[in-house]
């Protein structure tokens, strides 16, 4: 199956049943705290980068919906082209409506409310002329008969005037802002009401997702929209965030000596950290999603798909990748593998290691590849970094697996001969221990099958990158 991983398939009638990282338990008590929720509430999911909140949301928008929630999702990220995050906020709910995601009744009757919130969110958005503008111009942008009373009377008096009705105007404006917002609060207040599901005291769920990848002035404005404008009762949002990312964010908006936290903490009521996912489910998730194991059968090496899956958790555990690095991983040995030919030989393991180190390394990667620096100094330099290990840990024999490939990488065919005859050698010594002879052994028959398999495998994952889901 060729596809990407992140559309994931979500059944409406049993949303966590493709949960491969065990957090239903985390909807259940998540939902559970909704429930008694009366008064206007922001929620954060607060987890890194790649780490599974995406899906998990739309799992739970759909657990939710199926226990009869009104609920709205709303992609900050795909939606931060717009100047203005209200704008798009209101039209993500309009789009909701004509695709009949919420409320039960007939969508022109939802139209009349959410047209009443547009007019009164266009009163908040217009715009008068800045004062410090007017100032500059001496008022000539908003009437240039001003500026002609100024070269005919007393100019000290005719600028006082000035100032004295640009002060009036921007009093005037505040005054019909603060009208207009609390009109748009109590139509929204209505709206809810109406949207949401007849017969139950539920709030309505707005998930706001990606909020940490948006440009910081879009993340920010949105966050301040959200509790000035669309707080009201009945209305309950989910934010799903990287809060070091949003900090980041509002530090480049206000300056490094803000208190981002404490800024944080005016927007949002509550924060769950959602926990990192167990660290040997996901990697099987993708193994399956993929069908790694049957493109290995079709090969007649099925025992190559066990090797891969072995080594890809252990190299995810070690490198600590993410959930989203390990599905771009995935992803790319998917298309190796596929562009390789049935005839063509390879270690899935090697290939394993190839695309993992590159992930995590890519400069090491690429000096390797460079001939800058020989097996030994990248092995010593990951095992400086990383609990290097533990990929001897358990019965399968993944660090020899790898050194071979790298010490084979580069050398000529004769080279290699006299370096396998050398294991050979000094796996016949009398004093190695059995563990180290054993270690001798692997290396040495590895090295026949491995020392033409590394350009090619490089060459390999080189195409692979070259190819992009639409």
């Amino acid at each position: 199956m060729l596809k990407k991983v992140s559309d994931f398939e979500i059944d409406s009638n049993k949303p966590f049943a493709n949960d491969k990282l065990g957090r239903e338990l985390i909807e259940v008590n998540l939902t559970n705290l909704i429930k008694t929720l009366t008064q206007p509430f922001v929620l954060s999911i607060n987890s890194p980068w790649g780490t599974g909140k995406t899906v998990f949301l739309k799992m739970w928008e759909a657990k939710l919906r199926k226990e009869s929630f009104t609920c709205l999702y709303f992609n900050a990220w795909e939606n931060d082209f717009s100047d203005d995050p209200f704008i798009s906020f209101i039209g993500e709910i309009e789009s909701h409506i004509e695709l009949g995601l919420i409320g039960s009744d007939s969508k022109e009757k939802y139209k009349v409310q959410i047209n009443k919130i547009k007019k009164m969110g266009g009163q908040l958005l217009r715009r008068t002329t800045p004062l410090a503008v007017k100032l500059a111009t001496l008022g000539t942008i908003s009437n240039l008969d001003e500026i002609a009373d100024i070269f005919t009377t007393n100019a000290d008096e005719a600028v006082s005037d000035l100032i004295s009705k640009i002060a009036e105007d921007k009093i005037n404006e505040y005054k019909q802002k603060k009208k207009s917002r609390k009109a748009f609060k109590e139509n929204l207040e209505k709206f809810v009401a109406e949207i949401g599901v007849k017969g139950n005291q539920y709030p309505v769920v707005f998930f706001i997702d990606e909020l940490d990848r948006c440009r910081p002035n879009y993340a920010v404005e949105l966050l301040e929209s959200v509790k000035h404008l669309f707080s009201v009762e009945g209305i309950v949002f989910v934010l799903a965030i990287d809060r070091h990312q949003i900090e980041q964010s509002i530090k480049s908006m206000y300056g490094v000596e803000m208190d981002s936290d404490g800024y944080l903490r005016r927007f949002i009521d509550l924060n769950f950290n959602l926990p990192n996912p167990p660290k040997n489910n996901y990697h099987r998730f993708l193994f399956e999603k993929f069908e790694i194991e049957k493109q290995f059968i079709d090969r007649g090496k099925p025992y190559h798909s066990d090797d891969l899956l072995k080594s890809f958790g252990k190299l995810s555990e070690v490198f600590n990748l993410s959930l989203r690095v390990q599905e771009q991983c995935m992803t790319q040995i998917n298309l190796v593998i596929r562009t390789t030919s049935y005839t063509t030989r390879f270690d899935s393991v090697y290939l394993t290691f190839l695309v993992t180190l590159k992930a995590k390394e890519p400069g090491l990667y690429l000096s390797f590849n460079e001939r800058k620096i020989d097996s030994d100094q990248l092995i010593k330099s990951l095992a400086s970094k990383y609990d290097w290990q533990k990929l001897n840990e358990g019965d399968f024999d993944i660090e020899n697996i790898i050194l071979a490939g790298l010490e084979s990488a580069y050398l000529s065919s004769s080279n290699v001969n006299k370096l396998i005859n050398r294991y050979d050698k000094e796996s016949q010594n009398d004093k190695l221990s059995t563990a180290d002879r054993e270690k001798y052994e692997r290396i040495s028959d590895l090295m026949i099958t491995l020392r033409e398999v590394h350009e090619l495998l490089v060459r390999k994952i080189e195409i692979s990158e070259r190819f992009q889901a639409q």
